[in-house]
């Protein structure tokens, strides 16, 4: 099976929340010679960037509630 055959079922199976990444990939690279391994590092770093971004978010959540248990507690 040709690779470009590959990374467009890859595409078609990524869940919903991979919608917006799956139509930048398409409108910005060539999908006729993408390499599996170019998708892959792509997905990737797109997932990486969602963690790191959801873990700023946890982070700002906790010293949030940190500072609200420190204001209950003097008050």
């Amino acid at each position: 099976m040709p690779a470009s055959q590959v990374v467009e079922k890859i595409l078609r199976s990524l869940r919903d929340d991979f919608e917006s990444i799956v139509c930048a990939i398409k409108e910005s690279k060539d999908l006729s010679v993408l390499s599996v391994e170019e998708l892959v590092g792509s997905l990737e770093a797109y997932e990486q960037r969602r963690w790191k971004k959801h873990e700023l978010c946890d982070q700002a959540l906790q010293a949030q509630l940190d500072l609200n248990e420190t204001r209950n507690t003097q008050s």
